[in-house]
């Protein structure tokens, strides 16, 4: 399907955060090793938002490396994308390690929205305050660079959801 270029249609956190509850549904729905994975969930993901929106482009190539999509022409949406499975440790949603994440992200220049999606395929979801008070202690490193804010998403298979604004100058 070719992409429009029509910037008319918006993407705002609620579509993004929708768009990752359905990812994780349809996740629910595979049996085995296949389609578990975040490249499984890359897939669904993409598949929702260029139906959704079009003009979807994946690995995209910015200066700190290649982000997960991007959304848009002139005034883009940036979305980097993390899957931590059932067996992983709450940790892979952390700040720490999605570090190159949140780097790659803070650094986009020219971004109407840059996101980083968490989405949780665990047993219990992580709270709020916990996920915010450990991206408040991360910030963006040291460098000559601008800075940008990142919106961070989080979305739990059982339906729990919420975002926050993280700060690259903490």
């Amino acid at each position: 399907m070719e992409p429009d270029n029509d910037d008319s249609l918006t993407m705002n956190i609620a579509e993004i955060s929708d768009a990752g509850a359905d990812t994780l549904w349809m996740m629910s729905h595979y049996t085995g090793v296949a389609g578990q994975g975040e490249l499984g969930a890359d897939r669904l993901f993409y598949g929702l938002l260029q139906g959704q929106f079009g003009n979807i482009t994946r690995q995209h190539a910015v200066a700190a490396g290649r982000i997960d999509f991007r959304y848009g022409t002139t005034n883009p949406v940036v979305i980097e994308l993390v899957l931590r499975s059932s067996h992983d440790s709450r940790a892979q949603l952390y700040a720490r390690t999605n570090r190159s994440e949140l780097s790659k992200l803070t650094r986009v220049r020219s971004a109407r929205m840059r996101v980083l999606l968490l989405l949780d395929r665990s047993r219990d979801p992580i709270a709020q305050d916990i996920l915010r008070a450990n991206y408040r202690n991360e910030h963006a490193g040291r460098g000559n660079f601008a800075r940008h804010s990142v919106r961070v998403i989080y979305v739990h298979q059982n339906g729990a959801a919420y975002h926050f604004s993280w700060n690259p100058f903490a």
